[in-house]
Order: C-alpha cells, then structure tokens, then sequence
C-alpha cells in the first residue's frame, strides 16, 4: 500500500485543519496509509476522526518557540528525519507563505517522488518591518524550480505562493452540505439555551483570537450595530493568544452582557443556524472555510475586502472596506434582508463546486493519478 504524509507546522482548530479533517472524513477506505505529521499538536477535537480513520499521527517536535530562526532550524531538523524514516509516496505539505517551500526541498532529498504543496493564504502578517515578505520572495525566487505539484484554497492563494506565471490546480474548501443545510428545530433550541428571542439580533463569528482574524474590529463594530440595534448580540467561537486582549476590550466598551465567548465548538453549525448574520473582518485569507459553511446556512454573511472574492459564493455574501465608516457598515448588517428558504443555500454552494465530498474525491484521484 501507497503512503500519503500529509505536513502542517501546526495543528489547532484553525481552517486548515478543519479542512483536512472534512477531507479525511471521505476519503476512500484503504486507498492509502495515511500519515499526519506537525511540528506542534495544539487540540485533540479531531482525535476520534483520525483514529477512526486510523490515521497515524506525529508530533515532531512539541516546544512553543518564539525565536524564528531558532524555530525553523528545528522544525527542518526534525521534519528532515521524518521524511526520511517514513518514506511517504506522496508528501503533502500545506504552507502559509514561501518560507515554507523549503520543505518540498527537504522531501525531495528524502526520496519522495510525489511532492504537493498547498497553498492555504495571500498575505504575510506581523511583519512591521517587511522582513518576513522580503523572505517570501526570496524564497519563491529559490524554489521556483522545484519540480513540485501546485495546489491552492483560491487562484489569489496559488499566485502569493507560486507566483502568477506557474500553473496551480485549485482544490476548493468544500464543506459538508447535509451537516450544513440549516435546521429549523435547531435554530429555535439555541436560541432558548441562550434565552434569545426571534426579535433578537444574533450576529456570529468564528475564528482563532489571532491579529489576522481582526477581532478589535470586530468588537468595535459590533459597539455600532449595539448602537443601532439595541438587541443585538455577538456569539465568538475560537480560541488563540488575542482572547484575554479582546475579553479586556469587550469589558472596556461594557459589552459583557452583548458578547458571548464559546471557546472551541465542536458542532459549529448550530452557531450558524441561531444566528442573523456572520461577519469576518480578516486582514488577509486564502479561501476561509468558515465562509463557505455559513453560507450553506443560508446567513447574510459580510466579509471584509481584504479576503479573496471567491470566497463570495452566494447572493448572501456581501463585501466591506476595512476602512468604510464603522456606523454605515453595522447600518448595512442591520438592514440586510434574511433569506426566505434558508434551506436553498446549499443548493448555490453545491452548484459551485463547493461540497466537500466532491473536494475530497477529487484530491484523491490527483493522488490516483501521480502513482500509477
């Protein structure tokens, strides 16, 4: 049997992650062993899953480090050794930027014939002072060369990472259409556990506390619609290094009785289905799944201009300027009309290739494909 090592730097309940367990979720009995390695192991929500699956998991290294250089010189270490210890057939490496090419490089010297890397972002952040871009284009200048297979979340994605002349096949981050269809039962369940009525405003969002999610934004925003809504309320699931920040915030503009923070969810669709409309204020995205799946719900969805266009899927995603007045942006959410059928959502989604079985199926057969 074929090996697939599939590589993350980290795994939490990001996107990426919930999108390569959607994936795994359909993937073909037997086809492949199957082997996921990471540097950092953050959460055990999709234990069961692997284990299901029987999905090997490897913690190459365990240490939260600070020091870059000193991160990267380990990670390369360590993820050098496992490549050679597994002998994958296929070595799929999922990177944020161009600094993260490197690993193909390593994979390559291990042997492995098959090398994919995936292209998951369109920005580098915290970079004040333009080192870490400087670095992603030196790196792309590098390992422009490598005799690689191309793959990425959305067409902005693949040009950051590969560059606009090379070729890159686009896997779409599908999600699950029947867990996402929206349920009407459920909807009227959360909102009694939260003691919310239909007049109620429910606004939702989901992502890890972390700069690139725009949570003081977001926050501040929300002041607004409070302004002009009064019965309006924000539910945050996620986790991540800003939370305590963001809580300060929150307790700064007294909005402690408005904001409910819900941690890690589990069944975040029951989120989309109780809420009026999902906003997500990104600096930067490559093709954010959270997007795809509250849109299958049928929410009036608002997403800031600084995420990819593809992401906009159906009629009830809308686009806003970071730097557009806060009151006219939370005038728009307010104002925006619910979808009549909820249910028809998935429909539009399903249309645009976004079903993750189809994904799924897809990557597959790539994998099918370059082995025989």
């Amino acid at each position: 049997m074929s090996k697939l090592l599939i590589f993350n730097e980290r795994w939490c309940s990001g996107g990426v992650e919930s999108l390569w367990a959607n994936i795994l979720a359909y993937s073909p009995e037997s086809a492949l062993e199957i082997v996921i390695a990471v540097w950092q192991k953050e959460t055990n929500i999709y234990d069961s899953l692997l284990e299901k699956k029987n999905i090997r998991f490897i913690e190459i290294g365990n240490k939260f480090i600070t020091n870059p250089i000193r991160r990267d010189i380990l990670i390369l270490k360590s993820l050098k050794k496992c490549f050679n210890q597994e002998k994958a057939d296929i070595i799929h490496i999922n990177v944020c930027n161009a600094i993260g090419l490197k690993y193909a490089k390593i994979a390559r010297k291990a042997g492995c014939r098959h090398v994919v890397v995936h292209s998951h972002n369109t920005m580098i952040e915290h970079d004040r002072f333009k080192i870490k871009l400087a670095m992603h284009h030196v790196m792309r200048f590098l390992y422009a060369k490598q005799s690689v297979y191309r793959i990425a979340c959305s067409t902005e994605a693949g040009e950051f990472l590969f560059g606009k002349k090379k070729n890159f096949e686009i896997l779409k981050n599908g999600v699950d259409l029947a867990r996402f269809t929206f349920n009407e039962q459920m909807y009227k369940v959360m909102r009694e556990k939260y003691h919310l009525s239909d007049d109620d405003f429910v606004v939702c969002h989901v992502g890890r506390f972390a700069k690139q999610k725009n949570h003081t934004y977001l926050i501040r925003l929300f002041a607004e619609i409070v302004r002009q809504r009064m019965n309006s309320y924000l539910f945050l699931a996620g986790e991540g290094p800003e939370l305590n920040a963001i809580k300060d915030l929150v307790r700064e503009l007294k909005l402690e009785n408005k904001i409910y923070f819900l941690g890690t969810v589990t069944q975040v669709e029951n989120l989309y289905f109780m809420s009026d409309a999902f906003v997500l204020p990104s600096l930067h995205e490559g093709l954010p799944v959270v997007a795809v799946e509250a849109q299958a719900t049928g929410l009036n969805c608002y997403l800031s201009d600084t995420i990819s266009r593809e992401a906009g899927i159906t009629k009830m995603c809308r686009f806003f300027s970071l730097s557009e007045d806060l009151g006219n942006i939370a005038q728009n959410i307010v104002a925006g009309a619910p979808l009549k059928d909820r249910k028809s959502a998935v429909l539009e989604i399903s249309d645009n290739g976004y079903s993750i079985k189809e994904s799924s199926r897809k990557l597959f057969e790539f994998y099918r494909q370059i082995l025989d």
